[in-house]
């Protein structure tokens, strides 16, 4: 592989470098705040720097390479250390160390000189072999091929004598200066050099020819006189009496023309002709000494084959000079941060030493210099977060076992006792105070008794609980501009023990006469005059609040569909109404009250108590249980748990067939009278028998009163306005129903109203009202109860019961957990300890954006519950039971308790698989980090389609907005398309999509520390730049869904 540039941020800090290979070009980036270390020698280590943007603006804009930093002096100062070798011919094999032999030595003020090693070949190394070629054929090429030709044949090939053992001599402090610059803008191509050295003598500069000298004086005064004036040639093996004048002797010759030979056999570039021309001419020890070339003793010859075979040695250094490109104390590149120069090119002066141990020593004083990279330290809110999730998850699994144990007993203590209780069916409470209907129970005898005030219809003898007269009910039409009226001068009055009908054609205004009276009204303008419990409202315009309150303080509403969760007991539905009601209270006490209200309406505790409700379970499911009659029949048995005095029932009889219908009608009124309940019904075609249930009717047609009173009264109404004889029962409903059918509202007002002065009457006389004291009303429970009681409801029907429901959506969690651990298995590993490189980051962002996918899109599954719940919700909103924000609380903390289980889950199997953990943290502390991520994204993805459900009016409207918003989201993300590569419109939006703080946070989590950290910068997902930071970004969004939801569920409400 090969660095092709120095990547820099727009800060000018050193952030990676581009590198080429045969696999393709790639970017390996640092962490953040790491550094990058230039070690390419002093060559390409300025050549790097300039294609990277810091040299000579001149070379910079010549090429078009963009400038970072501007600085003449990179490139210059290169010192090129020359050194001369030649070869001597052994006729034995030395003894000694395995690699050098250094017994001929010497270091002198301006040379070094010395015989290299022993194991060396015909040629030397490779470098002495290429130093034999003219200067002109000392190129790359003949490097290669000179090192093809010694791995072919061989380091030392010969095993016998004459061997060839290299001379080294070279400068120590050289005076020449040259430069280095770009030959193009491509990496591939070599810088362009020039050593401050020329081809010819003459035009050598100054310092060149000093230094020239320097290496003749070492070649003179070490190698000829040591060959000439010491023991070597006997260390070599040659004759001690050659006395080393006049002539070589024949020995010397045969050797010098063995070497010779052996030499031109080899092509690997075109020798020196002074290399052979002096092997041949030259055989006296006055005129050379017998090396391979030969070396004249002449200065002015030796000189010559000097210039000629002198090269470099490749110890360069001092382009990248320190002081002038880099700190002299750091090695830092000036003009830029976080980029150091770790080689020879700092140098301002040659190497006195070794150089190869020089550049190493660098590496090692720079490395100790530099700040250690330490180990990642984990941010400890995330941690957190997620241990507070799992402590919740496994105190409420405790919690539930151990309520679940204790209930269980409980009701079986209280069955047992029941079988030992003598209940009176049909009968209900002992009323101390008859006017206030407060019950109690009979401590004496464990039994619930019932006083009757009346067992008859004597209406005369009956308190009122409500009288009304003049209430009418109008709306303003946007569109017309014009007031629109329903509801005209309705009157009457209820008492207690009776049981009143409202009757009347399609769009006679029976519900919104019913809605008023029951203070459900919620839309509209109303007026009139009412008296509820002894008290007097006049009512004209928005004065229907007090109104409201005190009714629904008071009285109980029976909706036309009953709504009971389908895994709820019967008894748990009564035992719901009366802790909303009642709050906290002796679980016996409890119990009995819930089996009295069951005997009350004809089911028996014993058998109906524990069995199911039943009905369709969100997602298709079905659960056998109750018919429709006994749903009617815990509908009220339900109200009676209230203990209300007023009930208002819409359409009772719905959906029974008329058994059923007459048997839950008798319960009604039977109910009413034993406890002096006033109850009102809407019904529309009432047979025979059920109608002469009812103690009173009110009959409208087109929103007008054609009769309110007692039914007693139907005759004089016959009479007086049809001059008819009152019908038989069998006809008598049906003909009301025709009557007010064809009923002229323009003729309405010439109905004879007999019965209506009499019906005004009512409201001045005060002595026949029941009337309530404001301090006998019981205080409601505190709202923590009802959060509690509600959240327990929902916890046990939604997720303990509804196996399928839940088990599907764990299993769907494992199960995409595991795909997504199978496709991208192990990708987050990697042998090194500071993580992962560029490439493999990318696919740990493509491993998150799977996870995220089931983090945002799983909650989906929950959409039926919700909006199956947002019928509970208004339904039991409708009859004052909680306020709205309780039931988004419990059912956000019962999401958060899933979501916690579900991601725990998930992390468990995924993260394990895909290797997703971070290297410079605890495992631990990687893996509770991205676990709290997960949780949050879960929770908010949860609260998203809650809000959805109960902002929009169906299903598929929350599903199809729902889908949208989070698709969106996803594509916002960044993990399909990094933000850096996104248009300005879509790079606008990211900010809005909160699976980009869930993507960036895992991230983060991922990559903080290692050395894939970078991508965090480059990819923009560094805003904001830690977990807690996006884990509270997304709290936020949690919260603005959570009072979007909490908005929406105060306005689910019956528009009445």
């Amino acid at each position: 592989m090969f660095q092709q540039r120095v990547l820099f941020s727009d800060s000018k800090d050193a952030i990676g470098v581009e590198v080429h290979s045969p696999a393709g070009d790639f970017s390996v980036y640092v962490c953040n705040g790491g550094k990058v270390f230039l070690n390419a020698g002093a060559y390409e280590t300025p050549k790097l720097l300039m294609l990277s943007g810091v040299g000579p603006s001149d070379i910079l804009a010549k090429f078009d390479i963009p400038m970072v930093h501007d600085n003449d002096n990179v490139g210059k100062n290169l010192i090129d250390r020359k050194e001369f070798a030649v070869g001597f011919p052994s006729v034995k094999n030395l003894q000694g160390d395995d690699t050098a032999i250094l017994d001929f030595a010497a270091i002198k003020t301006e040379y070094w000189s010395s015989f290299v090693h022993k194991y060396s070949s015909e040629w030397g190394n490779v470098f002495g072999g290429c130093n034999l070629c003219s200067p002109s054929d000392q190129t790359e090429s003949c490097y290669k091929e000179m090192f093809a030709g010694l791995l072919f044949y061989g380091i030392n090939r010969k095993k016998e004598p004459p061997h060839l053992f290299p001379f080294y001599t070279a400068q120590r402090r050289p005076l020449t200066r040259g430069h280095i610059s770009l030959s193009s803008s491509d990496f591939n191509d070599p810088p362009f050099v020039d050593d401050g050295w020329s081809k010819k003598y003459e035009d050598l500069s100054t310092n060149a020819k000093h230094d020239l000298e320097t290496i003749v004086d070492a070649v003179q005064d070490t190698l000829i006189g040591v060959i000439k004036n010491t023991s070597f040639m006997e260390r070599m093996g040659y004759d001690p009496s050659d006395n080393r004048t006049v002539v070589f002797s024949e020995q010397i010759k045969q050797v010098l023309m063995l070497v010779g030979s052996s030499a031109q056999d080899l092509e690997q570039c075109s020798f020196s002709s002074i290399a052979f021309e002096q092997n041949t001419k030259c055989t006296s020890w006055d005129d050379c000494v017998p090396t391979f070339p030969q070396l004249p003793i002449n200065r002015d010859e030796l000189r010559a084959v000097v210039f000629d075979l002198m090269g470099s040695s490749f110890h360069m250094s001092g382009t990248c000079k320190a002081g002038d490109v880099v700190e002299k104390e750091t090695l830092a590149v000036k003009g830029v941060q976080g980029l150091y120069i770790s080689d020879l090119s700092v140098l301002s002066q040659p190497a006195d030493i070794h150089p190869m141990m020089t550049a190493m020593s660098l590496g090692i004083v720079l490395g100790n210099s530099t700040l250690s990279v330490p180990s990642g330290s984990h941010e400890t809110f995330p941690v957190i977060v997620s241990i507070v999730c799992s402590i919740i998850v496994v105190c409420l699994m405790m919690w539930v076992a151990i309520d679940w144990k204790s209930r269980c007993r409980r009701s079986r203590a209280a069955r047992d006792n029941l079988k030992h209780t003598n209940l009176l069916q049909g009968t209900l409470l002992t009323e101390r105070n008859t006017s206030h209907g407060v019950p109690f129970i009979d401590d004496a005898n464990n039994t619930t008794i019932l006083e009757e005030q009346s067992t008859g219809n004597d209406n005369t003898c009956l308190s009122t609980l409500m009288a009304w007269s003049g209430v009418s009910c109008s709306y303003e039409n946007q569109k017309k501009k014009k007031s629109v009226t329903t509801l005209f001068d309705s009157f009457g009055s209820m008492k207690e023990g009776t049981v009143t009908a409202i009757m009347g054609p399609s769009g006679a205004a029976k519900s919104t006469l019913v809605d008023i009276l029951a203070g459900r009204k919620s839309v509209g303008h109303i007026c009139g005059n009412f008296t509820v419990l002894g008290r007097t409202f006049n009512i004209s315009g928005d004065g229907m609040d007090r109104l409201s309150q005190l009714i629904q303080g008071h009285s109980a509403y029976i909706p036309q569909q009953e709504y009971f969760y389908p895994t709820q007991t019967v008894e748990e539905a009564i035992a719901f109404t009366a802790n909303m009601k009642y709050g906290r209270g002796d679980f016996n006490e409890r119990m009995h009250l819930i089996y009295s209200c069951l005997d009350a309406v004809g089911l028996d505790a014993k058998t109906y108590a524990s069995r199911k409700i039943g009905g369709d379970l969100a997602g298709g499911f079905s659960i056998r249980g109750l018919s429709g009659g006994e749903r009617k029949r815990l509908a009220l048995a339900c109200v009676l748990a209230l203990k209300p005095r007023m009930m208002f029932i819409d359409e009772i009889t719905s959906g029974l067939d008329s058994e059923n219908a007459i048997t839950v009608m008798k319960l009604l009124k039977h109910l009413s009278v034993k406890q002096h309940v006033a109850s009102m019904v809407i019904i529309h075609q009432p047979n025979p028998e059920v109608f002469a249930l009812f103690d009173r009717l009110i009959l409208l047609s087109k929103g007008r009163c054609m009769f309110s009173g007692p039914c007693q009264d139907l005759s004089t109404f016959y009479e007086t306005n049809y001059d008819e004889a009152l019908p038989v029962d069998a006809v008598i409903a049906d003909d009301l129903i025709a009557k007010a059918s064809v009923l002229d509202t323009a003729s309405s007002l010439q109905l004879k109203s007999h019965y209506r002065g009499k019906l005004v009457d009512i409201l001045q006389l005060d002595d026949q009202f029941s009337v309530i004291d404001i301090d006998d009303v019981l205080s409601p429970p505190s709202a923590l109860w009802k959060l509690f009681v509600i959240f327990q409801r929902n916890l046990t029907n939604h997720y303990i019961r509804n196996v399928a429901n839940v088990g599907a959506r764990l299993i769907s969690y494992a199960l995409l957990s595991a795909m997504v651990g199978t496709i991208f298995w192990k990708v987050g590993n990697t042998d090194s300890s500071r993580g992962l490189d560029y490439n493999e980051a990318e696919l740990v962002v493509r491993v998150i954006t799977f996870l995220m996918n089931i983090s945002y899109l799983l909650p989906f599954a929950t959409i039926p519950i919700f909006v199956g719940d947002k019928k509970f919700l208004a339904a039991e909103i409708a009859i004052g039971l909680y306020s709205p924000w309780m039931y988004g609380v419990s059912q956000v903390f019962i999401e958060l308790v899933f979501v916690t289980l579900a991601s725990t889950l998930g992390a468990s199997i995924a993260i394990p698989m895909c290797g997703m953990l971070n290297p410079t943290v605890p495992a631990w502390a990687s893996f509770l980090t991205t676990l709290s991520t997960l949780i949050v994204s879960g929770l908010v993805g949860s609260t998203l389609i809650l809000s959805c459900c109960m902002t929009l009016p169906t299903q598929d409207m929350a599903f199809l907005v729902g889908s949208t918003v989070s698709t969106i989201s996803l594509g916002l993300s960044g993990g399909f398309l990094p933000f850096s590569d996104m248009l300005d419109v879509p790079y606008s939006l990211q900010w809005i999509s909160p699976v980009k703080y869930s993507l960036q946070s895992v991230l983060i989590a991922q990559l903080k520390g290692t050395s894939a950290e970078k991508v965090l910068d480059l990819g923009g997902y560094n805003t904001p730049a830690t977990v807690a930071e996006n884990i509270g970004i997304l709290g936020c969004i949690f919260v603005f869904f959570s009072i979007v939801t909490g908005i929406a569920m105060a306005r689910v409400k019956e528009v009445r």
